[in-house]
């Protein structure tokens, strides 16, 4: 694409190479759930090492501003952030409501499933359907990093660079996921064209911690 703000398309378009087997049991179920990811993308070849330079804040989400990702789940939007789109992600066993928010610099996909497994198992699984289907090229980190959500759930966050069809830039980003005791996956996927990463992981944070279910 020409615009280097434009977001990757959800559905199919490379052929990657085919990622293992996933386990049956661990499908994701077009239930009420959130996941909510935050992806990073780059140039092949490029092992991803530790979190690109960040640059200061963000203001903190407005906790007047929050948008329903599904019934039930919502998000607080951080000013100068907005709603572009609302699609389906196509996944194993079904499809995933998903929300794609956008400051026009940065991007951040919001997605609701069930999910029966943990959540670096739901961290790999995203990897393997949403992003190796649809890149030509993916690195991704190997450490994950642990945190928590202000609602108080645990989750792993990890980064990873890629190239993918129509997109003229390499694309940067960052995959958290989450897994509530009531079985309900939270995924945040925040990414930007290579090199602007650090200027938007604190919002894509700020976001996903802001993510309350119930």
């Amino acid at each position: 694409m020409g615009d280097p703000t434009a977001t990757p398309p959800p559905p199919p378009a490379a052929t990657p190479p085919p990622p293992p087997a996933l386990p049956k049991e661990r499908t994701w179920l077009p239930l009420l759930g959130v996941i909510v990811l935050i992806i990073v993308v780059g140039f092949g070849g490029f092992v991803v090492a530790g979190e690109p330079r960040q640059v200061a804040g963000p203001p903190d989400p407005d906790p007047l501003n929050r948008i329903d990702v599904i019934q039930g789940v919502t998000i607080a939007v951080i000013p100068g952030w907005e709603v572009i789109d609302r699609y389906q992600q196509p996944v194993e066993g079904g499809e995933v409501d998903a929300v794609r928010l956008s400051s026009g610099t940065a991007s951040i996909d919001v997605l609701a499933g069930t999910y029966d497994g943990s959540a670096e198992d739901l961290h790999l699984l995203y990897v393997e359907q949403v992003l190796l289907p649809y890149a030509d090229q993916l690195e991704i980190s190997h450490q994950l990093e642990t945190f928590t959500t202000d609602q108080g759930h645990q989750g792993v966050r990890g980064f990873y660079l890629g190239v993918f069809p129509d997109v003229q830039a390499p694309i940067e980003g960052e995959v958290s996921a989450v897994l509530t005791p009531e079985g309900l996956g939270l995924i945040t996927d925040g990414w930007t064209v290579e090199g602007q990463l650090g200027q938007a992981i604190d919002a894509t944070r700020a976001m996903t911690g802001s993510l309350e279910v119930g």
